[in-house]
């Protein structure tokens, strides 16, 4: 059997968010349904039944690359700070990962689904030269709330700003969490064991 591997980040200080200036964003009703995910997750990745659209506008699930390791990280294509060092850290992780000769595929959701158009995450894909086998995605911005919730990342958004945690999670090969990496300040091969 192949080990799933899923490997989580967020970024902190994206600009780019659209929502009310200054409201921290509340959590979502469903999030009282469920203990804290991140650290503590009692739910596979795979048992979230929640729709994407990848950069090509095709309709995908993280169930869709169940039995390959997965790194996902959340990202916005407008960010010009922190989101370019995360892409260059899970660059590093991806050669991590291929040194260990692990099969891997990275997915990088936006947290901005309102801006981040399928379209937009083509040209953003183009323009960061990412590798042809990296999906972006977009989800609803309730899927999006429901991602950051499982993860528990806590955002404040600031209309032309966001801010958030950079948390790193490793699942196993059921979609459970293994580790919790914060930042992008964390040896590569780390995310690989």
């Amino acid at each position: 059997m192949m080990t799933v591997t899923a490997l989580v980040a967020s970024v902190a200080g994206c600009s780019g968010a659209t929502a009310p200036a200054g409201e921290p964003r509340a959590a979502p009703a469903h999030a009282a349904e469920r203990p804290p995910q991140a650290g503590g997750a009692r739910t596979s990745l795979f048992a979230e039944r929640w729709a994407f659209k990848d950069e090509t506008g095709r309709d995908v699930s993280f169930a869709t690359w169940r039995g390959t390791t997965l790194v996902v990280a959340a990202i916005y294509t407008s960010c010009s700070t922190v989101c370019p060092r995360t892409v260059a850290k899970l660059r590093k992780v991806e050669q991590a990962f291929r040194r260990d000769a692990q099969p891997v595929q990275f997915l990088l959701v936006t947290l901005d689904p309102t801006a981040d158009t399928p379209a937009r995450l083509r040209d953003y894909k183009e323009s960061e030269k990412l590798p042809e086998s990296w999906h972006l995605l977009a989800g609803s911005t309730r899927t999006t709330e429901a991602l950051t919730d499982l993860l528990d990342i806590h955002l404040i958004d600031m209309g032309s700003h966001i801010f958030h945690e950079s948390n790193v999670a490793v699942f196993d090969a059921n979609g459970m969490p293994l580790h919790t990496f914060r930042g992008t300040d964390f040896d590569d091969a780390a995310a690989v064991r």
